[in-house]
């Protein structure tokens, strides 16, 4: 599948459905109408799950939607940029959502340092607002995060400068922060959002002046009984598979290493440390070192993939990434498809390459030299590795489709089973 793009869009996959902005417009600019498209080939059975809204009555600037609850997370721009005003809407009809507290929420900047861009992430009844800009902060790129349940309004992280935030679970952040030693420590905290605490630290063994931190992240996904999309139940992840990829790229070289986590593994890891801390002070988070947490639930990929060709190039336990070959003008391309889920890695590989691709099991220990430093790892994975050289401006992976962009193009991969009349041949470019 083939879609033409003229100019910038603003995006968000979520539940088998990408939700984007109209063509033809300015980076930079707002939008007010939208639309919503189930991923699937055109000439499937019985049509296609979708909604158009041509006038929101909002000059956009990103959005973020949840299917199964009908909710619709608009940001908009106002007062010369010093406020940021978000609305909760109902995807169907474009009005206010009624579970909302209020129609929407403005954040004033004040005294706020990094304000310049706002991204919105649902996940269910919470929102993520990371804010960000183009600046470098003590060497290094840093965000801001506040965290909102727009049910009730209630704040549940105020504003807060780290290197980078997403969900873990519903109730589980994980913030990268930057710690003022000698060292210039990296720490991973895991923060309840049921208690408003840091329940661990795990270090990095990364330095946060050396190396900027991105989790590459996804709103939820539970293609519930309210969801209107056929196909995408048919790829529902299990939640105790999920993977978290994160991205540490060099500050000066802008070189990145891509490290895949496994969520449930390393909560569990945490939690098996945490008793050894039962008789240490009361109320005080404990910090596990890297060798005490990391190489059991975290993989690092090679340093020839990337992980970063895109914001939500993860989904469940599987993520898109990009094999290079080469340097500079000679370098090559190919796609990348890995898989942590521990059933497909222990299925036996078929005899010789498919058609197109080559296929490859990782499960033994990796060691690497980060800084000077050897890190090992053991985290298992299925990779499948095109064979096809292309070079795609981003990739995205939502459910059953991935979404691989070029310069004035979308090229969708669906992994439904092709209708038996179609030749196999792409379909023809679309308008948007």
């Amino acid at each position: 599948m083939e879609y033409i793009n003229m100019d910038i869009i603003s995006w968000e996959l979520s539940d088998g459905v990408w939700g984007r902005s109209p063509d033809k417009r300015e980076e930079g600019s707002s939008f007010r109408s939208i639309h919503f498209r189930e991923l699937l080939p055109p000439d499937t059975p019985d049509g296609i799950w979708s909604v158009d809204h041509d006038d929101l009555g909002v000059n956009t600037r990103d959005v973020s939607f949840w299917l199964d609850g009908d909710a619709l997370c608009l940001v908009e721009s106002t007062s010369q940029g010093s406020i940021w005003r978000i609305h909760f809407r109902h995807i169907s009809t474009g009005q206010t959502h009624q579970r909302a507290f209020a129609p929407f929420i403005d954040f004033s900047r004040g005294s706020h340092l990094i304000w310049g861009y706002c991204e919105p992430l649902c996940y269910e009844e919470r929102v993520l607002l990371q804010f960000y800009d183009h600046l470098d902060h003590d060497r290094t790129r840093q965000t801001a995060a506040i965290v909102l349940d727009w049910t009730t309004g209630e704040v549940m992280m105020p504003y807060t400068i780290t290197l980078d935030t997403t969900f873990l679970t519903k109730d589980l952040l994980i913030l990268a922060i930057p710690v003022a030693t000698e060292q210039s420590t990296t720490l991973l905290e895991i923060r309840s959002l049921k208690s408003d605490n840091a329940s661990y630290r795990c270090e990095l063994p990364i330095s946060w002046t050396d190396c900027g931190v991105r989790f590459l992240n996804h709103p939820s996904s539970n293609q519930g009984a309210n969801c209107p999309t056929r196909y995408a139940k048919l790829f529902i992840p299990d939640p105790s598979l999920d993977i978290l990829s994160i991205v540490l790229k060099d500050s000066e070289s802008r070189y990145s290493r891509t490290v895949v986590l496994s969520i449930n593994l390393f909560l569990r890891k945490c939690r098996r440390l945490t008793t050894l801390y039962e008789h240490t002070e009361e109320h005080v988070t404990p910090t596990f070192e890297w060798d005490q947490w990391g190489p059991d639930v975290t993989r690092w990929l090679p340093d020839n993939f990337l992980g970063e060709f895109g914001s939500r190039t993860v989904y469940g336990a599987r993520m898109v990434a990009v094999l290079f070959e080469g340097r500079g003008g000679l370098s090559k391309y190919y796609n990348i498809l890995l898989d942590f889920n521990p059933r497909a890695i222990r299925r036996r590989l078929p005899e010789g390459n498919g058609d197109g691709y080559n296929l490859r099991v990782e499960t033994g220990e990796a060691e690497d030299k980060v800084y000077g430093r050897a890190i090992k790892s053991r985290l298992p994975y299925r990779a499948w590795l095109s064979t096809v050289e292309e070079q795609y401006w981003n990739l995205s992976l939502e459910a059953n489709t991935i979404i691989a962009r070029t310069e004035d193009m979308f090229h969708f991969f669906s992994f439904l089973p092709r209708d038996p009349s179609h030749s196999g041949e792409p379909l023809p470019p679309r308008m948007l």
